[in-house]
């Protein structure tokens, strides 16, 4: 039976992602708050653009209100709301996560893995380390603008290497990434063609306070690049 995926927050990542393993053949419905932004996608499609190339696809997506239309549980649900969203948002991913094998996967940057844990419950939960970056300017259309060789990092709050962090980031790595037309890749990166939008390797570093530490530090490498 295939994953069915829920993405809870279709901004710029949550729609650049759920677009993409839409195009790979996963089965993945987005959902938000943004009335424009649900409608454009019902009408014509999500529209993604920039390094991840140009396409048009036609991927599921509905109003919060709508939720409560869905009769089959999801399998894997991904938090890609604002911090300030948080809470609420992963309420809402346990009443439609399958029971009782569903995972909730904050898509938050590491910020908030221990808030997503403490309302969907830490057995329910996985972190993620985000490595793209975005854009949306518009309803219905998510610019991807990095070309960074792994787009995420998943793994579990305590380090472990489990088989339910593998098997979302062997779904995510079923996906390449085609070339986008003048698009600059700096000499070290790989060819567009061989990146991966998941890659897992995050889980050794375990706790969200090491990733917050991490994170700090690879914030502070990247401000002191030369100009």
């Amino acid at each position: 039976m295939a994953t069915r995926i829920g993405i809870i927050g279709a901004g710029a990542i949550g729609s650049v992602v759920g677009g993409m393993l839409t195009r790979a053949g996963h089965d993945v419905t987005l959902i938000d708050q943004w009335p424009d932004h649900i409608e454009a996608i019902k009408r014509h499609g999500l529209r993604l653009s920039g390094t991840c190339g140009e396409h048009l696809v036609p991927v599921k997506a509905m109003h919060i209100h709508e939720t409560q239309g869905l009769r089959d549980p999801f399998d894997v649900i991904f938090i890609s709301v604002k911090s300030y969203d948080t809470e609420w948002a992963t309420a809402l991913a346990t009443v439609y996560l399958r029971q009782p094998s569903g995972i909730v996967v904050d898509f938050q940057n590491g910020i908030n893995d221990e808030r997503v844990a403490a309302v969907a419950g830490r057995e329910r939960t996985l972190g993620c380390v985000i490595t793209i970056s975005a854009g949306m300017y518009e309803p219905g259309h998510a610019i991807r603008t990095d070309t960074g060789s792994i787009g995420f990092k998943i793994g579990e709050h305590d380090g472990k290497d489990t088989p339910r962090a593998q098997e979302i980031a062997v779904q995510g790595k079923s996906y390449q990434i085609p070339s986008a037309k003048g698009a600059t890749i700096p000499p070290e990166a790989p060819k567009l063609s061989e990146i991966k939008l998941i890659d897992f390797d995050f889980a050794r570093y375990g706790s969200s306070s090491e990733r917050r530490r991490l994170l700090s530090k690879w914030d502070n490498e990247v401000k002191n690049l030369p100009k």
